[in-house]
Order: structure tokens, then sequence, then C-alpha cells
């Protein structure tokens, strides 16, 4: 939908829910696009959209963490990169909040889409060199963040097994002294992580 002052704004944005925001810092009225923003608490993937590239309106918009610019004139192409650069940024910034909900939603990359997911809808993560792969039931996803990020920053039932493998204990089937099974899929214990794993477990049983 298409919103031309703050008010309407507001109201488009509580009764649409939309995944993605754009928002014009010009907005017809004395509201600007930054304070309607401001007097909001919205955890969407943010976009402004302005024709001022000064320094007090750019730091005025930077105050509220958007998550990217696009500066007039512009093409389809810059809206294209831009929503793809927020929705990325959005979902790395989800995924750090500490603590986070296993029913938040987060938007992760699928070829030249972004899927929707809940973060227990994650079964596990597996490091790839400086990238990690999550897996879910239906996708898998990668994420130019590597394993030890997302160690730090996942809490909740996600724990660590090995160098190579986190795994949301919620979706564990069973265990044995060296291996994991969350479904058809089995994963190694690493010698180093049995005792903490053993001692992770004690809480959900």
């Amino acid at each position: 939908g298409v919103a031309y002052t703050a008010i309407q704004g507001i109201d488009m944005i509580t009764t649409l829910n939309p995944d993605v925001i754009l928002v014009d810092i010009g907005l017809k009225g004395t509201t600007t696009g930054i304070d309607m923003l401001k007097s909001m608490n919205v955890n969407k993937p943010v976009i402004y959209i302005t024709a001022n590239s000064d320094e007090q309106t750019v730091g005025q918009a930077m105050a509220t963490k958007p998550h990217a610019f696009i500066t007039k004139p512009f093409k389809d192409k810059d809206v294209i990169i831009a929503i793809e650069l927020a929705v990325q940024r959005h979902a790395i910034h989800t995924l750090s909040s500490h603590p986070t909900p296993l029913d938040e939603l987060v938007f992760l990359r699928n070829g030249s889409k972004y899927d929707r997911i809940r973060l227990n809808d994650i079964h596990y993560l597996q490091a790839q060199g400086s990238y990690t792969t999550f897996f879910t039931s239906k996708n898998n996803y990668l994420l130019s963040k590597n394993l030890s990020y997302f160690e730090k920053q996942l809490r909740n039932s996600f724990v660590r097994i090995h160098k190579s493998f986190i795994v949301n204990t919620n979706k564990i089937d069973s265990i044995s002294s060296t291996m994991i099974f969350i479904g058809q899929q089995s994963l190694p214990i690493g010698r180093s992580f049995r005792a903490s794993i053993k001692d992770t477990l004690k809480r959900y049983s």
C-alpha cells in the first residue's frame, strides 16, 4: 500500500503488518518519515527514500537504525538491491538479539527470493568455512557469517555439539554417546563438547 502522510503511514503499517517498510523522509504534512518511525516500535526491514543527502538529514535518519537507503532519483534495480540488503541486515540483526524468542520470524535468502521462517523451525547449523548453512525441514540457507558468530548470538535451545555443528535441542529425536539424530540426519558430537551437551540436555529432562 501507499501512504502520503505520517498518519496514513502509521495506520497502514499497523493494519497491514508489511514484511518490508519503505519510508519517504519527505512525507506530506509537518511530520517527516523519520519522526513517524521514531513514534513507532517496528521490527521490520526499514528503507528510507530521500532526495536529501545532507549530513543533518542522514544523521537523523541513521539514529532510527534503518537497514538501507534509496536516494532520488532511483531505478527499479536500486529498489530491488535495497530491499535485498535491508532484509539480509534485518535477519542478521534479529538473529543477534538477546535473547531471541524461538517464535521470532526472520527472512533468509533462498535463491532469488527470501523465505520467512521461525527460529524454532531451524533444525541445525553447519559451518561452511566463513559461511554457515541453516537447515530446516524445507530448505537450506547460506548466511555470510561463521558458525562461531551464531554460537554467540543464538541462545535458548541452540547448543554447539561439534566444531562444525550447532543444533536446536527441540528438534533432537535421539542421542547416543557420539551422535545426535534429527530426523534422518545423524550429526557427530565432538569429544570436547560431550560434557557440556550432557549438562545442557539435563535441563530438558
